[in-house]
């Protein structure tokens, strides 16, 4: 049975009891005690060193952006969104979509899309 497998029924079995501890230090403690590899093994551990999983961009990461360039600009300068509520006053919205899809689109490959690049795309939202 796979490490992890092992530490996720030991939380399953303290859940099923009502013990109001499950974290990782218990499992470790109880792991310990029988010789067991702890969940800091299990990260180190190649079975879970292999698993891949794939990163989705959306919409909401514009939106998330937007909103912390909006909250940058209010505590670096105040003065220049002092007009504006929201970030919404700030991009546009309804071209999130088409920027994304322009964004996954025309990425390069061999460097992947980072929050720089959800950035620029942004960019190309701002309403003023």
């Amino acid at each position: 049975m796979a490490t992890k497998t092992t530490h996720d029924k030991l939380r399953d079995i303290l859940k099923e009891y009502g013990n109001p501890e499950f974290g990782d230090l218990i499992i470790d403690d109880i792991c310990q005690l029988f010789n067991f590899p702890t969940t800091i093994d299990a990260e180190n551990d190649d079975e879970i060193k292999n698993i891949k999983l794939p990163i989705y961009w959306s919409t909401n990461d514009f939106e998330a952006k937007a909103e912390s360039n909006f909250n940058d600009l209010k505590e670096d300068n105040p003065e220049e969104v002092a007009n504006l509520e929201n970030w919404e006053q700030l991009y546009d919205k309804t071209q999130f979509t088409h920027q994304l899809e322009r964004m996954i689109s025309s990425h390069d490959a061999t460097i992947g899309i980072t929050w720089l690049t959800v950035e620029e795309y942004l960019g190309n939202c701002e309403i003023r």
